[in-house]
């Protein structure tokens, strides 16, 4: 037993000499450039074994940001919020430009249908489900929440929300399908009824078969290797595109 004392009393010295010499050397560590400057010239200290300490990151500058706004989500953290963050607007503008043609498509349909025939023309709440289709898509892939939506995770999922749920519910309330029908000739009408009316169609249509569909896409650009590559080679594209000067 007196053996077992002065060995566990042994142990507890070293422990004690260890932590007095760390606690010595985070002094030097800290005051030794202190120590430097008073010393005369020629006779300076020198450290053998000063560690630089990491710095933490600056969070101030997103002040008005809470902290679950600043969840990463796949890649770095995004530069300060201002006004001319908020007023991006990607480039180039493709798919502003889809869009536009889309627009003009529809508003030309619409004069068309309307000369046609005049006693039944499209309903103008198709029209508004359109447009506020058309802006909420343009808001998701081409305004400032393009260019947070790998950076922010919260920024993610609104994106993600926006395009899973209003813009598809607002283009269903616009059925550019039934504006098609009405505008194609008898024989092109025929043709898309039996298509639409076809077999494969009813299947994937299904409300449980769109389900798994919509569950294996999440899974196959989000939890594989394909999500990553998409990011890698957007970036290398954006280095391409981007002006010089």
């Amino acid at each position: 037993m007196d053996q077992d004392e002065r060995h566990r009393s042994h142990r507890n010295a070293e422990g004690d000499q260890q932590e007095g010499a760390a606690e010595i050397l985070r002094d030097d560590v800290v005051d030794g450039s202190n120590d430097d400057e008073d010393q005369p010239k020629g006779s300076r200290k020198f450290h053998t074994h000063s560690v630089a300490r990491p710095e933490k990151p600056d969070l101030d500058q997103y002040m008005g940001m809470s902290l679950l706004t600043l969840l990463p989500a796949h890649g770095p953290l995004p530069p300060e919020p201002s006004l001319a963050a908020a007023l991006y607007w990607y480039s180039p503008p493709i798919i502003t430009l889809l869009v536009a043609v889309g627009l003009a498509a529809w508003f030309l349909a619409l004069r068309r249908i309307r000369r046609e025939h005049p006693g039944n023309p499209v309903p103008r709440s198709r029209t508004v489900a359109l447009v506020g289709a058309a802006l909420l898509l343009l808001l998701a892939l081409q305004s400032v929440i393009e260019r947070y939506d790998t950076t922010l995770f919260s920024i993610h999922m609104v994106q993600h929300l926006l395009l899973l749920f209003p813009i598809p519910i607002l283009l269903l309330r616009a059925a550019p399908v039934t504006l098609l029908l009405r505008l194609a000739s008898p024989r092109w009408r025929a043709r898309l009824l039996a298509l639409l009316q076809s077999r494969a169609v009813g299947v994937i249509s299904h409300p449980l078969v769109a389900w798994i569909l919509l569950a294996f896409v999440m899974w196959a650009t989000h939890l594989s290797p394909l999500f990553d590559a998409a990011l890698e080679n957007l970036k290398s594209l954006r280095d391409k595109i981007k002006p010089r000067g």
